[in-house]
């Protein structure tokens, strides 16, 4: 029985460590290449598993996507919005974010948070977990009712972090900040301080 009980625990064990092989290709082959053009086979090659393995674990492409972005917004909302940070603490944890080497972990998960998705579904789950994170913009200024200039703001913030990101891929800000490295991240976070003011 026990001997039974062992051999249970280490298939539980080779399993769970083989979905988060795929859930972690699933995450930089999305952010890298989009959702449409990564295909179940491409995941189950990157993480050297057999593709009939991806649908047993994650159903569809769909869910895998959908478990993608629920797994990067808990990061970042742990990451960026801690409940007991203050507001310059906040931006200065976005702009680290978004000034983040490319091809990281970090700038991978903005990356695939902030990337279209091209399926309508994959979509609609995208712009949910992006409405979650303007509304912790939206608290960044303080807790107070959300006025539709507060609303606008905020959309603004988070599309200054989106063109940052993608600015970035192309190596432009780079070009404009080459003689002083810090300036780009101190701009950024005067920026959204200005725009996510009370």
């Amino acid at each position: 029985m026990a001997e039974e009980t062992d051999r249970s625990t280490v298939r539980h064990g080779r399993a769970e460590a083989t979905r988060a092989k795929l859930l972690a290709s699933a995450r930089v082959l999305f952010a890298r290449g989009g959702y449409a053009a990564t295909t179940m086979r491409d995941i189950a090659s990157d993480a050297d598993v057999n593709v009939a393995l991806v649908n047993r674990y994650f159903e569809s492409k769909e869910k895998l996507f959908q478990l993608c972005l629920a797994q990067v917004d808990t990061e970042l909302n742990e990451e960026m919005f801690a409940q007991s940070a203050s507001t310059e603490a906040v931006l200065r944890r976005i702009a680290s974010h978004v000034m983040a080497p490319q091809d990281t972990r970090v700038a991978l998960r903005l990356r695939l948070l902030f990337q279209a998705s091209g399926d309508a579904e994959a979509e609609r789950i995208r712009l949910e977990t992006l409405r979650g994170f303007i509304d912790r913009l939206l608290l960044v200024g303080g807790d107070q009712p959300v006025s539709p200039e507060r609303e606008v703001r905020a959309h603004l913030a988070l599309g200054l972090v989106i063109g940052s990101v993608l600015l970035r891929e192309e190596g432009r800000l780079e070009m404009v900040s080459r003689d002083a490295p810090d300036l780009l991240e101190s701009e950024l976070v005067g920026t959204l301080a200005h725009l996510l003011a009370n």
